[in-house]
Parts: structure tokens; sequence; C-alpha cells
């Protein structure tokens, strides 16, 4: 693969001919693209004015858009409601229109929304949850309503596609490309060998006990020798091919959860360690500069895996963050920068509101 400089750098120049068919393909205005994930609609959400500040055309939505009170559709529409009517997500809705232009077989006509958005566990409606926990028609009555509500992505409902992934080629300023792929970690991911209490919404201090229950169980290996799935063979397939055939500049692989941590107090690949090798494997084999996006664990952080020259940034916080609060805090910041260090990320891990941007240089 090639030195992780040049992939940050993005400064290859690449023919003007697609020899495959993109999901979206849309023209930026500027040569930057803004990553974020986790917001609560009960909370306050100032950061969408630093991001509409930020010279972004495009800001990609990497998961948990918003987080409900029950696990219904009904309160999944509710919620998303009330993040509509927060003024300033409205705001950031109204700057962001016209700032990039998407074209798709999917669409009648173009979109200038500059948001695009894929879901984790709460906007898919139950805490660590998985696709196959579901009945078909119940996780594709989900699907739809993620679909409509987000208006993203377009190929959701397309029959050939039973998952919410898709692909995005974004043209920049200088020439540049960058080709965006977004993985669908829910649609066909199995239930985990370890136990997650995370969909009992009366359960007190959920998320913490869920994390212990994943510390305590990857302590003794109970999921080491896991083959579950969290993409599925369908979305393999198709990643696969969007890997060899591309011809951008630069890739961005979407994941909502973690891929590279070894951190096990978190949701992430690494409890599906036959999964976490094949994608290792793609990644490795991947023609183009090629980086890891993730979100989830409500903090910023960085993964580098030196041996493949392959990097994971992780932004999660929009309106909450790991450890709000002095003792919360210092109980997060000593987890994540125990296994920050183990895992060579290049700075701290980062507890505080925060997004991310990735920027073509010329």
């Amino acid at each position: 693969m090639m030195p992780l400089s040049k992939k940050l750098a993005v400064l290859l120049c690449v023919s003007a001919h697609i020899a495959f068919a993109y999901d979206l393909k849309c023209q930026l205005t500027t040569s930057r693209v803004g990553f974020g994930s986790c917001s609560s609609p009960k909370l306050p959400q100032p950061i969408w004015h630093s991001i509409s500040r930020s010279n972004i055309s495009h800001f990609m939505w990497h998961g948990d858009v918003i987080y409900a009170k029950g696990k219904t559709i009904s309160d999944l529409e509710a919620a998303w409601q009330t993040q509509q009517q927060r003024p300033e997500f409205h705001s950031f809705q109204a700057d962001m229109r016209g700032r990039s232009v998407c074209q798709s077989q999917y669409l009648a006509k173009p979109m200038d929304t500059g948001i695009s958005a894929i879901w984790d566990d709460h906007d898919f409606g139950i805490n660590d949850a998985s696709g196959a926990e579901l009945s078909p028609d119940e996780l594709h009555q989900r699907q739809t309503w993620f679909a409509n509500a987000m208006q993203w992505p377009p190929s959701a409902l397309h029959e050939s596609r039973k998952g919410l992934y898709y692909d995005t080629l974004f043209s920049l300023p200088y020439q540049q490309q960058l080709h965006i792929i977004t993985l669908d970690t829910r649609s066909f991911k199995e239930a985990n060998a370890l136990p997650s209490i995370g969909g009992y919404t009366w359960f007190p201090y959920l998320s913490k006990f869920a994390a212990t229950i994943r510390y305590v169980c990857s302590a003794f290996g109970v999921s080491n020798n896991s083959d579950g799935a969290i993409l599925g063979q369908e979305q393999w397939s198709w990643l696969e091919k969007q890997l060899e055939a591309s011809t951008a500049d630069m890739v961005v692989i979407v994941s909502s959860i973690q891929v590279l941590t070894e951190n096990p107090f978190v949701e992430s690949w690494g409890h599906y360690p036959a999964e976490l090798g094949r994608l290792r494997n793609v990644l490795s084999t991947s023609p183009r500069p090629t980086v890891i996006l993730s979100g989830d664990v409500h903090m910023g952080e960085s993964v580098l895996n030196t041996r493949q020259q392959l990097l994971e940034l992780t932004t999660s916080g929009l309106s909450h963050y790991c450890g709000s609060g002095t003792l919360p805090k210092l109980a997060c910041s000593t987890v994540a920068n125990n296994f920050n260090l183990k895992q060579r990320g290049i700075v701290p891990s980062f507890l505080d509101y925060n997004f991310a941007t990735l920027e073509a240089l010329p």
C-alpha cells in the first residue's frame, strides 16, 4: 500500500474516465468535507454553527443522527421531528443547501441539501442492535423510515439492494476526486457472542453496564473465535468491487462503529474478529490511498496500524461526549488514552464536542 504521508496529502492525479457506476456523484464548491456523529435531539447543539463556518461543501452524518425515547418507528419519527425543530440545526440545513449538488440514477432530480447520512444503533432504534434480531419486514420498515427521513441514501429502497450501504464520488477543486464508501453495519449484523443489555431501556445506567459486560467478556476471550457477520456477503461483494474499481485520489471507508480500536469497552469490529480480519485483508489490497472514518464512542480519536499503514479517525460527539462531568470525564480519559497509547494514536483521545473535516490539498 501507499505510504501514509501520501494518503493524507491526496496529491495524485486521476483520469476523468470512470470505469463503473457510483451510487452518487457530487460536485463540491470547496475542497473540504465534514464528518460527525451522535446528536441527541433533547440536548443543545451549538456545534452546528462551527461546522457551518468550517468552509465544508458537504457534511457526512455517520451514525446516531438521533436518540429516541423508545424503540418504535413512531419514537424515531418523533425524535427526528424534534431534531429538525432545533433552531441551530435548522440554520445549519439552510446554510448547507447548494454547497454541493449530487446526481444519481436513483434520483429523479439533483439533490443539493449538502448533507448525507448513514445509521447506527440509536437511529436504527435499538441500542447495540443487529438486523439479524428483527424480522425481514421489521428491518425493511426501519430502513424505509431512515431513508425517507434523511432523504438519503437514494439507493436504499432499490429492489436490488437489501441494505443502506452506498458510495459517493466527490469532485473537488484542483481536479481531484474523493471516493466515500459508506458501510451499513446494522442491517446484516448478527448477534454477537458477547451479551448486550443495550436493548433494555428500563435498565439504569444502561450504557455503562453494557460497556462493563463487554470488557469482562473480552477479558475472558468470549468472542475471540467469533465468526459472526457485520456486513453480510452481499455487502462484502459490493465493497470489494468498489475498492478494486475506484479511480479516485483517495478512498474513505465510513463505518458507524470503530474498526481498529483495541478498546473492549466499546462496540466495535474487534468483537467480530473474523469480519475484522477480512476487512483488513481487503483494505491491504486497495490500490488507492485509504482512510477509515468512524463514530459511536462519544469522543474524537485516531488509531494507526503501522504495519498496514492504515489510519482510522473517529469523530463522535455533536451534542454530548464521554464523561461529561469531572469524575466521569476522568474515568473516560483514563480508559480511552490507555488504549489510544497502545494503538499508537497520533494524538490523545479528545473528550469534548467534536467533528472532523477532510481537505484535499492542491
